[in-house]
């Protein structure tokens, strides 16, 4: 298995890329995360994401759930449109993604 990865800018989208062997095929895997809310409306903190780079039957989300200057971030992870529960508590949402990436 490989893994890379590219941290985070203000901004910008954390990429991150697994590929592993799978059965005689190998198989690439890019989650990355994107902007989809912040608080104070346009100029606060990104406090939402959506993530892409998962299979077309699955959506995920990264929220931070945290008040004042503790973030708690927590990820929505659905598939094959199943809901979900919001899960996790995460120092920072790049922590959230890693663990999201870590199912795979």
């Amino acid at each position: 298995m490989t893994l890379s990865y590219r941290p985070s800018r203000p901004g910008r989208a954390t990429v991150r890329r697994v590929s592993y062997l799978k059965g005689e095929s190998t198989m690439s895997l890019t989650l990355t995360m994107h902007e989809i809310a912040r608080s104070s409306r346009t100029k606060g903190p990104i406090i939402q994401y959506w993530v892409g780079g998962l299979p077309p039957e699955e959506r995920a989300f990264i929220t931070n759930f945290g008040k004042g200057h503790e973030d708690s971030w927590r990820i929505f992870h659905t598939k094959s449109g199943i809901d979900a529960h919001w899960k996790g508590d995460y120092k920072t949402a790049d922590d959230a993604l890693a663990a999201l990436q870590n199912e795979y």
